[in-house]
């Protein structure tokens, strides 16, 4: 009873001293906000100061609470008063649990109000900081036999999650036109898959990103389906199929607590989401580490034989994914021991060569099948290396390099420093076959991150992480099997080092912020209804109908009577632009030269050229010079309609076209 006390006590002790420096932390952070904007105590602010009282408030309980335990053990004795109240809140479950989930609801439900203002005075990482506190409390008086600590991150995790999925939930919109560059693009690709039933004639498949929009075209099965539900659907991708990676990579460690199982799932959904890692990635993922077996290399073979289908219709760089994660869990779960060098690499060597082919030959099947030219393939390898985005630039302040660093180095550092501390546990020839799969895949990264077009996120990086990730969490549950021969076995690693390695996800998700706002489609209708009497009064005959920039509103209806046109839209466009494609670029021109469309439905056409102050200028001056440029010369506006952010064009007289 007494040692139960007293790691009790010790527990609230680390507890109270965590806040304080938390406490103290927001106040530096802080201290341009309250500090040099008033006249009061040499430039302070009372009025800030006012509004950020909480903290300072936070802070002096800490230290009250620490000084009355240095003088009379108050913290030692407060734990059998603790212990009753816990006892009172399991007879009072349900308010308990009540309590617990609705602290959990109040920082995403601020969050995403536009009232929200919190952010200005101090940081969201201190409010959901202090509501993670004060809901553990709740947590450990509910549930038996948990530890605080234990409480603490399931209750940090669980918020987080909340918090980091309710930033989805605006995207869940009725807005007509597209909410960003790119998307509803994605729906009208999604739609190619369907194009029959969608538009009325066959289309040519996706060249982007296939397996994404495949995953997007499924609520086209249900015909007339309105744009929110293609947005809440994918809302659903991004949140379920990266937890079901996660869990089941958690599951594959044989975790028993469910209590450490939600943890470990929780953190791994914010962990891969720093990149963040593409839902189309995850497919991969779930399926070889629900299938995989070392103890069944045929049926493995199988499985990475369907992964590798499906990372051939993904992106080049996912090619060898599956067979390499299949190499990673193999490594990971079974030792080296005295076996034979090939004995123990030959099924390796062959899942990781045959994924690779059959990711090959997946794509050389789909594109024998899309409709496309082969030549609108591999524009990636043809595109400009930026080498300055590895380093903090104004399209990403920090830089590729610093930031993969910031979200990885926590669990380099425990991966590394429980090999040194557990010497000699496994085999240098697999600790060898870890370093390069990840090697390669942090490499290869950052070589896709700085092709014009990225760089402006940890995405490219999407594969090291999930590597990474895997072997982390084997390593920290000492799922790694040892070698037979060796007598060692796994030491802990640094609590201060887990406990950075949970956090650091945490608060970059309460980084992110989303608010729900109300959109008026009202002036968007009327624009769509001066568009639809302009396309009604232009006679078919006089040439096709192109919509460059937001063609979905053909694709749900929006705009009625107008046949697809299966080129030329603004996404492909810019990927044409970016990789420099002549020849498609100079069928563009010819099309457009020749008048073969009798309007064109684009954004504002600017020709600005911007220079390296201008976020993506690479981007935008590729598209001045290789699109505006060429439509400017052959089409002059005819309508402007800012509320559905587009402008007609039609065709300039032959003998005017501009040189």
């Amino acid at each position: 009873m007494k040692s139960d006390i007293a790691n009790r006590s010790t527990y609230f002790k680390r507890l109270l001293y965590l806040v304080l420096v938390f406490a103290i932390y927001t106040m530096i952070d802080r201290f341009p906000y309250y500090h040099g904007m008033g006249s009061l105590w040499g430039h302070f602010s009372g009025s800030r100061l006012l509004l950020i009282s909480p903290v300072i408030l936070v802070g002096l309980i800490a230290i009250a609470l620490l000084f009355m335990d240095f003088r009379s053990k108050w913290i030692t004795k407060s734990v059998c008063i603790q212990k009753g109240s816990g006892i009172l809140l399991r007879r009072w479950r349900i308010v308990g649990w009540m309590l617990f989930f609705l602290i959990g609801l109040v920082y995403p439900a601020g969050a995403l109000s536009a009232l929200w203002y919190a952010d200005s005075v101090f940081p969201n990482y201190f409010i959901l900081g202090l509501l993670i506190l004060i809901g553990s409390l709740c947590f450990y008086g509910v549930v038996k036999n948990v530890s605080m600590p234990i409480a603490i991150a399931f209750t940090a995790i669980l918020y987080s999650v909340i918090a980091r999925v309710a930033i989805y939930l605006p995207e869940i919109s009725t807005q007509m036109t597209s909410m960003g560059w790119s998307e509803a693009s994605r729906y009208y690709y999604a739609s190619l898959f369907f194009s029959h039933s969608v538009y009325g004639a066959s289309a040519p498949l996706p060249v982007l990103h296939p397996s994404r929009y495949l995953l997007q075209s499924i609520p086209f099965i249900i015909p007339n389906m309105p744009i929110w539900v293609h947005r809440a659907w994918q809302v659903l991708l991004w949140i379920v199929l990266p937890v079901l990676g996660s869990a089941l990579i958690a599951r594959r460690v044989k975790i028993k607590s469910n209590i450490l199982m939600v943890i470990m799932t929780g953190w791994g959904y914010l962990f891969l989401l720093q990149g963040p890692v593409y839902y189309h990635l995850m497919i991969c993922v779930i399926v070889v580490a629900a299938g995989f077996s070392a103890q069944k290399p045929f049926r493995s073979l199988i499985v990475v034989f369907v992964a590798s289908i499906w990372a051939g219709i993904s992106r080049l760089n996912w090619f060898p994914v599956p067979g390499l994660l299949a190499v990673l869990f193999y490594v990971l779960e079974i030792p080296r021991a005295d076996k034979h060098f090939w004995r123990y690499w030959l099924w390796p060597a062959i899942w990781a060569f045959f994924g690779l082919v059959v990711a090959f030959l997946s794509e050389r099947a789909y594109i024998m099948l899309s409709g496309n030219p082969a030549d609108h393939y591999g524009t990636s390898m043809t595109s400009s290396l930026l080498w300055y985005r590895l380093f903090p630039n104004v399209t990403y302040t920090n830089g590729v390099l610093i930031s993969i660093l910031i979200v990885s180095l926590p669990a380099i550092l425990l991966i590394l420093t429980k090999l040194v501390r557990s010497r000699g546990i496994i085999h240098i020839e697999r600790i060898m076959a870890i370093s390069v799969l990840l090697l390669v895949f942090f490499v290869g990264g950052l070589i896709v991150s700085v092709k014009i077009g990225g760089g402006s996120n940890l995405h490219n990086l999407d594969a090291f992480l999930i590597f990474l990730f895997i072997t982390m969490v084997y390593l920290l549950h000492d799922r790694v099997k040892i070698e037979t021969a060796s007598t060692n076995k796994w030491r802990s690693a640094s609590w201060i080092l887990v406990v950075i390695l949970l956090a650091l996800p945490m608060m970059l998700a309460s980084q992110t912020t989303s608010q729900f706002t109300r959109f008026d489609n009202g002036p968007v209708k009327k624009d769509l209804a001066t568009l639809q009497g302009v396309v009604d009064a232009t006679p078919q005959s006089e040439g096709e109908i192109l919509f460059i920039s937001q063609r979905h509103f053909v694709t749900f209806h929006y705009i009625d009577r107008v046949e697809l046109v299966s080129d030329y839209e603004k996404v492909f466009l810019m990927e044409m632009a970016m990789a420099g494609h002549e020849p498609f670029l100079q069928q563009f021109e010819q099309d457009l030269k020749s008048h073969r469309f009798s309007l064109i439905i684009a954004e504002s056409l600017s020709m600005i050229i911007q220079d390296e102050e201008d976020v993506f200028f690479e981007e935008n001056n590729a598209w001045t010079i290789h699109i505006t440029s060429l439509i400017r010369k052959y089409y002059q506006e005819a309508a402007d309609l800012p509320d559905a952010l587009i402008v007609v064009l039609e065709p300039i007289p032959s003998s005017e076209s501009r040189k």
